[in-house]
């Protein structure tokens, strides 16, 4: 989607959206959860560390540092990087529903929707 939205075309008749799709795959929160989803996809090599005391005193759930394309990422608190997602995620909805319902109303590209159809009323 986002290399649609790329094009010179799109680009221009949908800026808003355009710019979104830039902001998410530059923004560093993207490129971790993209980073660890590939690793985990394709080498499940990831140290994850989830260990329990035995009065629950002294729980502890971290993702392992990994490495992927040059970058070292370093070992993060699973409940904090949970949480830094589910924001992340919730923020990029909010800003993606702005951005859509502001494009939406141009009415660009309308050929061969279903709203373009019409009928004979009797």
């Amino acid at each position: 989607m986002s290399s649609t939205f790329a094009q010179q075309t799109y680009k221009i008749t949908f800026p808003e959206t355009s710019k979104w799709f830039e902001n998410i795959s530059e923004s560093s929160e993207f490129k971790y959860i993209e980073a660890i989803n590939n690793r985990t996809k394709h080498t499940a090599d990831i140290v994850n560390k989830l260990s329990m005391g035995i009065l629950g005193s002294s729980n502890t759930t971290e993702i392992g540092a990994f490495f992927r394309k040059d970058v070292q990422h370093g070992k993060k608190e699973l409940a904090d990087q949970l949480q830094a997602t589910i924001d992340f995620l919730s923020k990029s909805w909010e800003e993606f529903l702005d951005c859509f319902c502001d494009e939406f109303l141009l009415d660009t590209y309308t050929e061969n929707r279903a709203h373009t159809i019409g009928g004979v009323y009797q």
